[in-house]
């Protein structure tokens, strides 16, 4: 892996991969919907939560969702019971320029780590002209 990546640009990334992963639609370059292991969990709740953790600064994904911090959400769990969240993990720039982008879907619990349930991992390739679009299938993980 080799060098890092523009906050413009990744802010870009997830802001996509958080559109098509809950409102279940194709990310740019793809044709279909993009499926998300257990993604119901989080969609029947009230609140969509996202984890701040390595989340670009800026991120608006234009959907109802709270941003809290890992910390916010443990005091949420310890009021409300266990949470479901997503959260991306750090952001990996290949050798070949592409941007891997994994946005794991975790649960929260009282006194105890976050247990990734599943997640989805999306490569991105620049396009000539400027733009991104996704370089091969995004995978979708269940744990």
């Amino acid at each position: 892996m080799s060098g890092a990546v523009a906050v413009e640009v990744l802010r870009l990334l997830q802001q996509q991969l958080l559109v098509a992963a809950i409102a279940q639609t194709p990310l740019p370059g793809q044709g279909d919907v993009l499926r998300f292991p257990d993604l119901a969990l989080l969609l029947e709740r009230p609140e969509r939560i996202v984890s701040r953790e390595n989340l670009a600064e800026g991120v608006d994904p234009g959907i109802a969702v709270v941003f809290l911090s890992d910390a916010e959400i443990t005091e949420r769990v310890k009021r409300a019971g266990d949470l479901p969240a997503l959260g991306f993990r750090p952001v990996e720039k290949l050798d070949d320029g592409h941007i891997r982008l994994t946005l794991e879907l975790r649960m929260y619990f009282v006194d105890v780590e976050p247990l990734p349930l599943g997640a989805i991992i999306a490569t991105f390739a620049e396009v000539p002209g400027g733009g991104w679009q996704v370089a091969d299938r995004p995978a979708a993980l269940g744990y």
